[in-house]
């Protein structure tokens, strides 16, 4: 084992970009670890439990919860959240930036794909086709990639 970092509950999501690794916690904290010294470089606390964080740039990163909140944080400025996003009210369980940073999507627990402007935090669109909850979320070129609890893998073309 190369490094060995904790919370106190179930980890629900990583992830990691060239200079930090970060996880998310139902104890209700996603931690931020820098990978060159390997030691905690920030943490976030939270009222509910973190179901899903992902670096949008290098020190931009999405964190949703069980709630449906989802805030943005520039790691230069610690605490401070850089937006707040007009959320769905059910939990979030994936996150991505979508279209050149202009757009940030959301998978949904209600079986949808929420997408949001990054410009205000309004939402956009709302994308169905989903019958059960949706999993796992990425960007490619023009297209979302899905991934769902009902079995299925959907590619969305959205402008």
């Amino acid at each position: 084992m190369l490094f060995n970092f904790e919370h106190q509950d179930d980890v629900s999501s990583v992830d990691i970009s060239d200079k930090f690794f970060a996880s998310s916690s139902f104890d209700q904290t996603v931690k931020i670890f820098d990978l060159e010294t390997c030691k905690n470089f920030h943490s976030f606390t939270g009222k509910n439990s973190f179901t899903c964080c992902s670096f949008l740039k290098e020190n931009i990163i999405a964190v949703g919860d069980e709630k449906g909140s989802i805030n943005l944080y520039d790691l230069r400025e610690g605490d401070s959240t850089v937006r707040e996003f007009d959320c769905q009210h059910c939990q979030v369980n994936s996150l991505t930036s979508h279209s050149n940073f202009s757009m940030l999507a959301s998978a949904s627990i209600d079986n949808s794909i929420y997408l949001f402007s990054m410009t205000d935090g309004t939402r956009i669109e709302k994308l169905d086709g989903h019958t059960a909850s949706v999993r796992s979320l990425i960007s490619l070129g023009e297209e979302l990639v899905s991934g769902s609890d009902d079995g299925t893998i959907k590619f969305w073309k959205v402008k």
